[in-house]
């Protein structure tokens, strides 16, 4: 038990960092045209209009997307469109700034996300994921632990045979837990696209295609196999037990 409650532990503790993103103004949303705009300070100063300001941004699998183009000058910012074409990917996109002229010039870092929704995360959103999967996490444990409990063997009481009909309820659970566990992992999913801090969108969808793909189907027919299985030796043990003047019940 001690074990148990440590691993459900670690678990909550990886998805509280999981969904945990800070706020951040520069989030587009995916497979969309975006202006990317951002300041020229150079000793805490707005740049001279003689400044000139050429971006290299990478994408969220630190891809080249552009390589020291030009900005455009608009007011006290800079802007660099990009095309929908190259925001196909989830994530934290960086970006190294590089302005200057033939008397001054600075380097600097930023960075912006992109996001299926377009929005960047909020304190009320983190709260309603973290209580879902609190909500997933422990429903399905304590219905596994249920099911593992149940009894599904048959027993005699004097001369009566019982029927422990236990067993096909914890068959029941299982699956049931099953569902709860793809639930979950598609949970998970939704949370990396939307909150890309770790953007591990694409483990999950991978391990969810698996699941629901090489697992599900497995799952489904040893189940329905171990339940024909179950009621066909129910059926014999009755009728074998009818046949010797016993009792069923």
């Amino acid at each position: 038990m001690v074990k148990l409650k440590k691993i459900i532990l670690g678990l909550l503790i990886f998805i509280l960092c999981l969904i945990s993103v800070n706020a951040y103004e520069n989030v587009f949303k995916l497979d969309e045209d975006i202006n990317y705009k951002f300041p020229c300070i150079i000793n805490n100063s707005l740049c001279a209009p003689s400044i000139n300001c050429n971006v290299t941004i990478f994408d969220s699998k630190m891809n080249t997307l552009v390589n020291g183009m030009l900005a455009s000058k608009q007011g006290t910012f800079y802007n660099y469109s990009l095309s929908s074409g190259l925001l196909n990917n989830s994530g934290r996109y960086n970006v190294i700034l590089f302005c200057g002229n033939l008397i001054t010039n600075y380097t600097s870092l930023d960075y912006f996300y992109i996001t299926p929704s377009g929005y960047e995360d909020s304190s009320a959103q983190s709260a309603i994921y973290i209580a879902f999967i609190i909500i997933l996490l422990i429903g399905g444990v304590l219905i596994f632990m249920w099911a593992y409990s149940l009894e599904s063997s048959n027993y005699t009481f004097g001369d009566t045979l019982n029927i422990n009909m236990d067993k096909y309820l914890k068959m029941a659970l299982y699956c049931f837990d099953y569902i709860i566990f793809i639930i979950f992992i598609f949970v998970l999913t939704r949370i990396s696209e939307e909150f890309v801090f770790l953007n591990l969108s694409g483990i999950f969808n991978k391990f969810l295609m698996i699941l629901l793909i090489g697992v599900t189907p497995l799952v489904l027919l040893i189940t329905i196999i171990v339940g024909i299985k179950a009621i066909m030796q129910d059926f014999k043990i009755i009728k074998d037990t009818t046949r010797m003047g016993g009792k069923v019940r």
